[in-house]
């Protein structure tokens, strides 16, 4: 049995949904794809903000098994040394992209 959704159907089915995260893609703005999709601009970006987690959490793990795959045949010093230096890439990337995303809402940046 699938479980019941809350709140209101979306004014937009799935394939639209994939239409919207194309176009924001390829450049058009939030604001006109609301506008012309008869949606609040809160509403797409709340929609997709969940998508882009998925993604960026997904892009990780990908990053992750390439670069264990790379120094496979290095020496176990090597690999300690290299997984600890991206570790350490990775963390700063994922600060970086959630300091960057705070600014955007108007949050103060952190120092």
């Amino acid at each position: 049995m699938e479980p019941r959704k809350r709140g209101r159907p979306s004014k937009l089915s799935t394939e639209q949904w994939d239409a919207v995260c194309h176009r924001l893609a390829n450049g058009e703005s939030t604001s006109s794809l609301a506008r012309g999709l008869g949606l609040a601009k809160s509403t797409i970006s709340e929609r997709l903000s969940a998508r882009v987690r998925t993604i960026k959490l997904l892009a990780l793990q990908l990053v992750r098994a390439e670069f264990s795959e790379q120094i496979k045949d290095d020496s176990p010093e090597d690999q300690q040394w290299l997984t600890a230096m991206n570790e350490n890439v990775l963390a700063w990337a994922c600060a970086e992209m959630r300091r960057r995303h705070g600014r955007r809402q108007g949050r103060h940046a952190e120092p």
